[in-house]
């Protein structure tokens, strides 16, 4: 949740700012609350979920994730207008995956923390073409519909997506209603913050 919120947040201030390659966007009531009902749909989805401690900077931490996933899709949206979608996901991957190899050096973890054994399951590598997939989506729809609306519907797929793996996956559970209606308002959320008001003529 509070990560959602960071990244409502962000989307609307990266628009505010004109970050996004579709300029400036002002924080009009259509965008704030479509933000808002983006961060009660998720609100929604925890109902009769464990809490456990509120730790503040976590909390923190978590909104300020959120804010620079804002800030990150703008800017590789601004990028691969400049460029092309390939060459923005390729850049975004290249630069990630060095500063996390610097981190993993700095750590130890190709020493101490090094596993003597891989797991054997294919399904849990392929974590990074998901990622691949995942970012290219964002740059091409930041192009498309802005950041508030690409992250709102990020959102809405995952609470989607977490619906549909609970049905197949070994040990189902059955849908939770909270979770599913908080993919439908997460759906409200994307219309309602692209919601403009057409002018009406002047005879």
């Amino acid at each position: 949740m509070a990560q959602v919120a960071g990244a409502a947040v962000g989307g609307l201030g990266v628009g505010r700012a004109g970050l996004a390659p579709g300029g400036r966007l002002p924080v009009s009531a259509p965008r704030l609350g479509g933000a808002a009902l983006g961060v009660g749909a998720v609100a929604l989805a925890q109902v009769g979920r464990p809490v456990g401690d509120l730790v503040v900077w976590f909390v923190a931490l978590a909104v300020i994730a959120g804010v620079g996933i804002a800030v990150q899709s703008a800017l590789n949206g601004r990028l691969a207008a400049a460029t092309a979608p390939a060459a923005a996901t390729m850049g975004n991957f290249a630069v990630a995956n060095a500063s996390l190899l610097a981190f993993a050096a700095a750590t130890g973890a190709f020493t101490a923390s090094w596993p003597s054994e891989w797991p054997g399951e294919w399904y849990l590598y392929v974590g990074g073409v998901f990622g691949l997939y995942t970012v290219a989506a964002l740059v091409v729809s930041v192009r498309s519909v802005g950041v508030l609306r690409t992250n709102l519907a990020l959102v809405g797929g995952q609470l989607g997506g977490a619906v549909v793996l609970d049905a197949i996956l070994p040990g189902r559970a059955d849908p939770s209603v909270t979770v599913v209606l908080g993919v439908v308002l997460t759906v409200v959320a994307v219309s309602l913050a692209g919601w403009r008001r057409t002018p009406v003529p002047r005879r």
